[in-house]
């Protein structure tokens, strides 16, 4: 449950919002995303969130039966470790993205944890 991605800058951002304007996005974001870290204006801006919350897609698995990870996509499969109430993506994002429900969660070390994300098509330097 407190497994997080995202991303930390060392430095200010250049084109950053002013810390009004931060403060409200983070409100209204806050009630999509309750698990979502926004800070743009600070000296160390960051953008974080807890990773079960934001995967595109989660398998979990016994090892050696993990999904190929070289693949596009992985097929989601957790409800049979996790239970019903987190049984499509969408219910396991809105539950595994908030950080009081999350808590309720623990990652199991004898599993394999397989998670699909799109940070890797993003580029934050432009």
């Amino acid at each position: 449950s407190e497994v997080y991605v995202g991303s930390i800058f060392a430095l200010p951002l250049a084109g950053a919002p002013p810390p009004l304007m931060t403060k409200i996005m983070d409100a209204v974001i806050r009630r999509i995303a309750p698990g979502l870290i926004l800070d743009l204006s600070s000296t160390s801006p960051k953008v974080i969130a807890l990773l079960a919350g934001t995967a595109q897609t989660m398998s979990i698995d016994p090892p050696g039966s993990e999904p190929d990870m070289t693949l596009p996509e992985i097929k989601e499969n957790v409800a049979s470790i996790l239970g019903d109430k987190v049984a499509t993506k969408s219910k396991r994002k809105k539950r595994l993205g908030n950080p009081k429900k999350a808590a309720g969660y623990e990652y199991d070390t004898d599993r394999v944890y397989t998670f699909h994300t799109y940070d890797d098509a993003m580029d934050y330097g432009r």
